[in-house]
């Protein structure tokens, strides 16, 4: 039996607090999201030391559209890298 699984994978240059305290930038990002049908997301390049309010306002942004049952890890790409090494990963 097949199972298809769709995966949006997205590099988003120096995600970090000046991007996404942007007024409707968790809302953007949460719709294309929402719209692209993906079953697993992964973000390239948060900022590490904010990857943890992206994550949580990507999650909270789409809980406003109905869409409850995301949720995955964020992590830093190798320990001692730049600040933008890092990954969030959502299912």
């Amino acid at each position: 039996m097949a199972v298809s699984v769709a995966i949006l994978s997205w590099n988003i240059q120096i995600l970090g607090e000046t991007k996404i305290s942007r007024l409707l930038c968790p809302n953007i990002l949460s719709g294309v999201i929402a719209g692209s049908g993906a079953d697993v997301v992964a973000i390239q390049e948060p900022v590490y030391n904010y990857a943890s309010q992206v994550y949580s306002e990507l999650i909270a942004a789409l809980k406003t559209l109905n869409q409850d049952d995301w949720s995955g890890i964020y992590l830093q790409a190798l320990p001692g890298g730049r600040d933008r090494d890092g990954y969030i990963f959502m299912w």
